[in-house]
């Protein structure tokens, strides 16, 4: 059907709502204004697959994990140790195997009570022993103190860290002594906002003064309950904390790596705060959180059980110059929590990796206007989609999100990868997908509602592939008249009138709806449109309502096969006793008027001009010539390819000048030898006509009749124009009918 640019701007504005309120849904959860769990939860897991595609996946050899697991618990007892053999433990890591530095996943919230050891000589961990409750060392010097003391004394002097906690929702009661505070909380740059805690669990004074220590609660896990982000800072009594990642880096690096919080300039592609760490800056939220750069999988660094350490049997050269963690590993202690790349990792490993990225600078950021390009990207895609959509059919639409999803998933890995920036993926990748679902549905109502209005004005005339062919290009369709070249073609039973007083009524509605059916079924095979059905006559056309360049072929063609299964009905009919039909076919190209076409009671789409009349004519004359098909001179010579015999040349009622008309014969690939021999001598035959030559008209006449009896009537028509024909002027060699003998049974 016809698209008028009010109907393209009235499907526009409706694409245009569609997508808007696609946009103000997607929109709304950016800013934060609604929460759609189904997207948070989706981008949670495309944030997973992006971390473990962009992994180091190598062991840090800078890191080594020392685990309280089943080993060390059967053989020290249960978690947490007595405080003189933690002190046993930091002693070894330091003295024996020369460790750089260490960091205990333990908060020594309350003093150890009834326990003492005693001391003497230098402090070194082969001195110690345990005797009962006591510790007992041999020696000339005897000192008794607590084993709170005693850890301390392990402790003081050394680079080592310790874990502490801060809670929230509780009954506000602290515990322990806080340690020193980074800065406070005026001193933080505007817009950085580290999240409150209401109370702490820290360590006892002895050990507090003896050590450092950093939180290593979580209170970023994602609703999930996976650890992706984490905090480096919290406030608490306007006083700011570093974490315990953030401590130990800080106890690595020494003094020049005390961190130091900036504010980015280039807000478009960073994070709008950093915390420097000696030469190191890394990118942090505007709550003082960090993405976790996670390393690998579990065992992304070395691990050696606590009792190795204990009894001396761990390698020396693991530990020398390197940073220990120690903390639970056993899972009967539940210190497993879920990340990206594991299902359960101990909360010491999780350290391990955040103290990693630290000191690697290793650490993803989302930019501080993410929101803002999230909400960009989706206005822009939604516009482009939408105006691709419009002018695009159900494949073309599949097409375009496809390449929008891929050319925008390509883009937000780049830039992953790059600059290790997080942008939003699965909002605008499930917006693309809504939008192309929501799109598909209205182009397939749009498309089922033309489809159904072509098929109520086409289907009764053209075969049901050109119908799908016009509602997937309606463009170029119109009812409207208008001319076109075109080719039509008129069949007609030969003698029906006869044949139909033979046949009882019941017979003769048998024998028409056969006929017809698979006269038609022939005419669809070649793309052609029925116009109309006249009885026992049939009307088709080629060249509409589609453009069809080969439109004289697909109609002669077409000729040929109705002959072909006219043969093959009649043996069918011969079976039952009904007469033989004979059938006749007129074909002529031209240029004719086309449209729908009738009056305010009744319309019809149809054909109409002299070229349709010169083929009604050539129709009737196929009883005269004896032959199943004549065909135009015109139609002729548009279909080069199909041999044709000259059946002569004929005036035409209402027409200047005279016609050549042709019989096709067929491809020239599926004739015969004795085919092509009678065409070569009929034409011959001819040319003798017209070059008055009758005796030899005659003899081949008369040849042919003896070679090809079956085409008697055809031979003995070329002999009846010996008779007909005028004798050619000098200058003439074309025989015509005399005038007053074209209105002979024909029309011509």
């Amino acid at each position: 059907m016809p698209v008028n640019i009010g109907t393209r701007q009235r499907e526009f504005r409706i694409r245009l709502l569609l997508t808007g309120v696609l946009l103000a849904l997607f929109t709304a959860h950016a800013a934060g204004l609604v929460h759609i769990r189904a997207i948070s939860h989706l981008e949670n897991l495309a944030y997973d697959s992006r971390l473990r595609l962009g992994m180091p996946f190598s062991v840090d050899p800078n890191i080594v994990i020392v685990g309280v697991d089943e080993p060390s618990l059967a053989q020290e007892g249960r978690w947490p140790w007595p405080r003189d053999r933690m002190g046993v433990l930091v002693e070894a890591l330091f003295q024996q195997y020369g460790a750089r530095a260490v960091g205990l996943d333990v908060v020594f919230a309350e003093p150890q009570d009834g326990r003492r050891v005693s001391y003497a000589g230098q402090r070194g961990h082969s001195q110690w022993r345990s005797i009962g409750g006591w510790l007992e060392i041999p020696g000339e010097t005897r000192q008794e103190r607590s084993a709170d003391e005693w850890l301390a004394d392990a402790l003081r002097g050394r680079a080592v860290g310790t874990a502490m906690l801060f809670r929230d929702g509780d009954d506000g009661r602290s515990v322990g002594v806080l340690p020193r505070p980074l800065m406070r909380w005026e001193q933080l740059p505007k817009g950085l906002e580290p999240l409150e805690s209401e109370s702490y669990t820290a360590n006892i004074p002895v050990v507090a003064e003896a050590a450092v220590s950093g939180f290593t609660d979580n209170p970023l896990l994602d609703s999930d309950g996976h650890y992706r982000r984490v905090p480096l800072l919290r406030n608490h009594g306007g006083q700011v904390y570093a974490s315990f990642a953030l401590q130990m880096a800080w106890l690595v690096l020494g003094d020049e790596g005390r961190p130091r919080i900036q504010t980015n300039a280039h807000l478009l592609t960073q994070s709008q705060h950093a915390l420097d760490i000696g030469s190191i800056r890394i990118p942090m939220e505007s709550d003082g959180g960090i993405l976790v750069p996670f390393r690998g999988p579990r065992f992304s660094f070395s691990y050696v059980s606590a009792a190795e350490v204990f009894n001396g049997t761990a390698s020396k050269g693991l530990f020398e110059d390197r940073v220990v963690l120690v903390g639970a590993w056993a899972s009967r202690l539940g210190q497993g929590y879920a990340t990206p790349v594991a299902q359960s990792m101990p909360n010491i490993e999780v350290q391990a990796n955040i103290l990693s990225g630290l000191l690697e600078g290793r650490v993803l950021q989302r930019p501080s206007h993410a929101v803002l390009t999230e909400v960009v990207t989706l206005f822009l895609l939604g516009f482009l989609l939408t105006a691709a959509f419009l002018y695009l059919g159900s494949w073309g639409t599949v097409t375009a999100a496809i390449a929008a999803l891929g050319l925008f998933s390509a883009a937000n890995l780049i830039v992953w990868q790059a600059w290790s920036l997080v942008l939003p993926y699965a909002s605008v990748a499930l917006f693309i997908v809504a939008l192309f679902v929501i799109h598909l549905i209205y182009t397939q109502i749009i498309e089922a509602h033309s489809r159904s209005q072509l098929s109520r004005v086409f289907g009764q005339y053209v075969p049901r592939e050109l119908v799908e062919e016009l509602s997937d290009h309606p463009q170029p369709v119109t009812l409207a008249g208008e001319s076109r070249h075109m080719t039509v073609l008129f069949s007609d039973i030969h003698g029906f009138s006869g044949i139909a007083e033979a046949l009882n009524p019941r017979q003769l509605a048998h024998l028409m709806n056969e006929f017809l059916t698979a006269m038609t079924r022939v005419i669809h095979h070649h793309r052609g449109t029925i116009d109309k059905y006249m009885g026992d006559s049939v009307m088709a056309f080629w060249g509409a309502p589609l453009d069809m360049p080969d439109h004289a072929r697909r109609a002669v063609l077409a000729a040929l096969d109705m002959q072909e299964e006219m043969h093959r009905l009649n043996n069918r009919f011969a079976e039952r006793g009904w007469p033989r039909l004979r059938l006749g076919i007129g074909i002529n190209t031209g240029h004719m008027s086309v449209g729908n076409m009738g009056s305010e009671f009744r319309m019809a789409y149809t054909v109409m001009g002299d070229a349709v009349n010169l083929a009604s004519r050539l129709e009737g004359l196929t009883r005269q010539c004896g032959v199943g098909i004549i065909c135009s001179e015109f139609t002729r010579n548009a279909v080069p390819e199909v041999r044709f015999m000259e059946l002569g040349r004929t005036d035409v009622r209402g027409r200047e000048g005279p016609v050549t008309i042709f019989e096709p014969i067929g491809l020239p690939d599926l004739m015969d030898d004795e085919q092509e021999e009678q065409a070569e001598k009929f034409e011959r035959a001819l040319d003798a006509l017209r070059a008055g030559r009758s005796w030899e008209v005659e003899m081949i006449a008369e040849a042919l009749l003896v070679a090809d009896p079956g085409r008697h009537r055809l031979y003995r028509w070329l002999l009846e124009q010996l008779d007909e024909v005028e004798q050619p002027e000098a200058g003439d060699v074309s025989p015509r009918r005399r005038s007053g003998e074209s209105d002979r049974e024909g029309g011509l």
